[in-house]
């Protein structure tokens, strides 16, 4: 691994992902100046544990980062195809009531096959099916009307927002009674964390979610998948 190949991918996934080098070391769990230090040429190689996490943290694989491959993850073709339920519609305005779509009609649902999460491939998984434009403009892939986004259910998973990162977004109204899936990428602050659409529309609006909801037994907006990848078939 050279230092400059290195370097380069490192400050090109901080682009992507839109964080700086102190927050890419926090979600990496390494030293604060960690990071920093391949940045400023202080750190020449990385290797072992501290390269998996590294990886783990900007959201790409090992081999991207030494140089041993062009793009930050290998196909999702590489792995065996699992059946995935779709459960909804992430349609940004748009409630639908919640008998309609939802966990407790994942038997029934329909399904896609598509490789599951490398990182969490034993947590549950869901699919939803993308409509509008909301994400249209998302980097590295936009997320366009027509495809499916592939999901790793985040309590499941012990996960918790992240910043850079893209999820899906369920907020309800009615007292439950409807609902909205929606995708949004993620920026943490420490009262809040706003999810933000990436549209070339500018109707689209960023969604806050308090730290504290005004009733915490009963949240109205949550982030409820972590989405890993995307499906498109010409079949469907």
């Amino acid at each position: 691994m050279t230092n400059d190949s290195l370097k380069s991918r490192v400050e090109a996934r901080l682009k992507v992902l839109k964080i700086n080098a102190f927050e890419a070391a926090r979600r990496c769990k390494l030293g604060r100046d960690f990071v920093n230090d391949i940045l400023n040429d202080k750190k020449q190689n990385v290797r072992g544990s501290s390269l998996k996490k590294l990886a783990d943290g900007l959201d790409c694989d090992q081999a991207y980062l030494i140089g041993e491959q062009d793009e930050p993850r290998k196909s999702l073709g590489g792995s065996m195809p699992s059946a995935i339920p779709i459960i909804g519609i992430a349609e940004a305005g748009a409630f639908r009531a919640a008998s309609q779509f939802g966990y407790e009609h994942e038997i029934d649902a329909s399904r896609l096959y598509a490789a599951r999460s490398e990182r969490y491939p034993n947590a549950r998984h869901f699919a939803l099916e993308v409509r509008g434009d909301s994400m249209n403009a998302a980097v590295p892939s936009p997320i366009v009307e027509g495809m499916f986004v592939l999901c790793v259910d985040m309590p499941d998973a012990g996960l918790i927002p992240e910043t850079g990162r893209i999820y899906a977004v369920r907020r309800t109204q009615d007292e439950g009674g409807t609902y909205e899936w929606t995708i949004k990428r993620a920026y943490v602050f420490q009262d809040r964390t706003e999810l933000r659409p990436e549209s070339t529309n500018p109707r689209h609006e960023v969604i806050v979610m308090p730290k504290r909801q005004p009733d915490e037994a009963f949240k109205t907006v949550e982030a409820i998948g972590w989405v890993y990848g995307g499906y498109h078939s010409y079949e469907r």
